[in-house]
């Protein structure tokens, strides 16, 4: 599946593969894997991932000033920090469920000065 959550920037779309269950049909022991919010997320279960995820590791980089701060968006701060909390326990897949909300992706989802960290 393909997903696009819109226009992060106006020059940038966000767009991403989603692996839902079954085997990958390619070699990727050597692809990045991050964790982004779900497109059809609710804006409160996002919160609520947000401040979970900033509960357990250093989250400055969606506070203002951040460089993951802009756009400042409910969707893309949630996904920056909940691939922050995925990547500190080890790409654990179930560190990306968030209760159903989160996706494991393989499209590098950084942006301009916003690197999403992938260990």
């Amino acid at each position: 599946m393909i997903f696009t959550t819109g226009n992060l920037k106006s020059s940038h779309p966000f767009s991403f593969e989603i692996f839902v269950g079954g085997e990958a049909a390619v070699d990727d022991s050597n692809s990045g894997k991050w964790c982004v919010a779900s497109p059809t997320a609710s804006d409160d279960q996002l919160q609520a991932n947000i401040d979970f995820a900033c509960g357990k590791v250093d989250c400055s980089i969606i506070r203002s000033g951040g460089a993951c701060f802009e756009p400042n968006t409910i969707q893309n701060r949630a996904s920056a920090a909940m691939n922050l909390y995925y990547q500190q326990t080890y790409q654990a897949d179930t560190s990306c469920d968030f209760n159903g909300s989160g996706n494991i992706v393989r499209t590098d989802p950084s942006y301009d000065d916003c690197k999403f960290k992938c260990n």
